[in-house]
């Protein structure tokens, strides 16, 4: 009888059925970590939910005229401005030209000479433009002759 359970024992895994197991196990394992972590994903929305709640709760009481005496320690010091970031946006593109190359000494088909670039373009003259122009390609830098 022991011979036939330790041969069982061995042929066991080289069979189909052990695989069988195997593969319902890991389905098994699997369930219980996405309902584990369905069960914690549920406590911290419900968490969040609450405070959330609770947050509403007061500023309804600010709007009634109570304000909590935590609130009022933390208002600032009169004098003191609070920080600001820029508030005007004065920028208007075209208004002001930085700078400006016109191709004009390079060859048609040729990289610009006084640009450099870990990528390759060209210039290129466009029908409904007057000049030269540089075709630039995606991924790469170009630089002007002013940053060499």
């Amino acid at each position: 009888m022991k011979k036939l359970f330790y041969l069982m024992l061995v042929l066991l895994p080289a069979t189909g059925f052990s695989q069988g197991i195997l593969g319902k196990f890991k389905q098994k394992v699997k369930d219980r970590i996405e309902q584990r972590t369905e069960e914690g994903m549920d406590k911290v929305l419900d968490k969040t939910e609450s405070k959330i709640g609770e947050g509403k709760k007061k500023n309804k009481n600010r709007e009634d005229g109570e304000i909590p005496a935590a609130k009022q320690e933390s208002v600032p010091v009169a004098g003191q401005t609070p920080f600001k970031s820029y508030s005007r946006y004065d920028f208007i593109p075209g208004e002001q030209v930085v700078y400006a190359e016109d191709f004009s000494q390079d060859v048609v088909g040729e990289f610009p000479l006084k640009w450099s670039t870990n990528n390759h373009g060209e210039t290129q003259t466009i029908d409904s433009r007057d000049g030269k122009w540089m075709r630039m390609y995606q991924s790469g830098i170009h630089l002007p002759g002013i940053f060499q």
